[in-house]
């Protein structure tokens, strides 16, 4: 795969072990930049939507705080976004403090739908709750699906936010097509990122697993737009009644 791009990431590097193949171009210069912040970001009219629904919660420093628990982070609160590598979803768990992946779970964690108040349990011991509008999104999910949920939500009091780049719209083609892209959606908040930069969104992806996910997705690209019932030279010219080894053979003085 052959990178064209600004900036530098974490899995670049891979090129070195797999080699540049400069049929599939992966082009980063339409990236949309997301901040590690982004991902627990809530403006004020959605701390007060958590807050009702969390009933006893409040949203302070980037966390959900229990005032009812003696150990207020006890078991935090996380909001949860996702992440499409290619074609492989990966779901975000995020605070001001931490930030998990779906790839991060305690092996006895079953993936299904992230419903508010679900426990989820973490390799490294860590478990939280998540908080979510995203919660109908499961394993299986595909970019136009979660797309069209995005765009239904807006449609009710705003438009979709951060979908414009330098005063440009971003289509709905580019982010169906874009190798990465991050979807957030919260009552008031919803974002639509393609190509981020993985090394600033503040959580660690496999090199190799990313590039994998975009190779995959390139090379099905490359095919789908090959011309189709193409066929090979050798058969257009013997179907014509030439032979292939005499008829254009190089004459010899």
């Amino acid at each position: 795969m052959k990178i064209i791009s600004k900036f530098k990431d974490n899995y670049d590097f891979m090129v070195s072990k797999y080699g540049l193949d400069k049929t599939l171009v992966y082009d980063r210069r339409n990236s949309t930049l997301v901040g590690a912040d982004e991902l627990w970001r809530l403006d004020e009219g959605d701390k007060k939507v958590f807050e009702r629904k969390l009933s006893g919660y409040r949203f302070i420093g980037g966390k959900f705080i229990n005032w009812s628990k003696t150990d207020v982070n006890k078991l935090p609160r996380l909001l949860h976004s996702v992440i499409f590598i290619g074609k492989n979803l990966v779901h975000i768990f995020a605070s001001q403090c931490k930030i998990y992946t779906s790839l991060e779970f305690d092996e006895t964690e079953l993936r299904r739908q992230y419903q508010n108040d679900r426990t989820l349990s973490f390799s490294d011991g860590f478990r939280a709750h998540i908080v979510s509008w995203l919660s109908k999104v499961g394993e299986q999910a595909t970019r136009e699906e979660i797309l069209q949920l995005v765009a239904l939500e807006g449609d009710r009091k705003t438009i979709l936010k951060n979908i414009i780049r330098d005063d440009k719209i971003i289509s709905k083609d580019e982010i169906l097509s874009a190798p990465i892209v991050f979807f957030k959606l919260t009552q008031n908040i919803h974002t639509v990122a393609i190509n981020p930069q993985l090394n600033a969104m503040g959580f660690y992806l496999d090199a190799d697993f990313v590039w994998q996910s975009l190779v995959e997705f390139l090379s099905a690209k490359k095919d789908a737009s090959a011309p189709a019932g193409t066929i090979p030279n050798d058969i257009k010219i013997a179907s014509k009644g030439f032979d292939v080894k005499r008829s254009f053979r190089p004459k010899m003085k």
